[in-house]
Parts: structure tokens; C-alpha cells; sequence
């Protein structure tokens, strides 16, 4: 029974970027779940700190380094100009 699991298991690159690249393998069962995880990993780290990059895409390749699919977040935020975005904390407080 492993063993059929193994072979319905493929290997999917994730290469996620902001101004730098991470390139992360990850293991999913077909193209649509390699990039639903994509997209979740994507949303979680762009949401993990604020400001968020003011771009940040992630490209999910198969495991022979063939592009499937290139999402993007873009961000538009304007701030007051007396505000200091740094001092923002996710939850609102200063």
C-alpha cells in the first residue's frame, strides 16, 4: 500500500521570491495540489510580516524544472505620511 502512495507522489518546486529566492521542494500528489500549496505558502508569508514586500511571487515548477505557474501578490499601501510603518504592528497597535 506504500508503495502505491510513493508512486502517486510527485515532486514540485517551489521558488518563492521578494528580493531574494528560496527554492523549496515540496511533494504533492498532482499539479492542482502543488498549487494550492503554492498559494498557501505564498499568502502566508507575504502576510507574515508588515509592511508586506511591495511584490512577491512564487513559481511552481515540476521536478524536471518545467515552469507550471507563476503567481504574484502586488501590494499598494499608502500610508499617512506622519505614520512610520515600521512601528505597525498585524494586529493594529502602535
Amino acid at each position: 500500500m506504500q508503495i502505491g502512495l510513493e508512486k502517486r507522489v510527485r515532486n514540485f518546486i517551489f521558488e518563492l521570491s521578494d528580493g531574494k529566492k528560496i527554492t523549496k521542494d515540496i511533494a504533492a500528489k498532482d499539479k492542482a495540489e502543488a498549487l494550492s500549496i503554492a498559494l498557501s505558502a505564498l499568502s502566508t508569508y507575504s502576510s507574515s510580516k508588515f509592511p508586506p514586500p511591495e511584490r512577491i511571487e512564487i513559481t511552481v515548477s515540476d521536478e524536471n524544472r518545467r515552469r507550471l505557474a507563476t503567481m504574484r501578490f502586488i501590494y499598494e499601501i499608502d500610508l499617512a505620511p506622519d505614520t512610520d510603518a515600521e512601528n505597525i504592528a498585524l494586529d493594529g497597535k502602535v
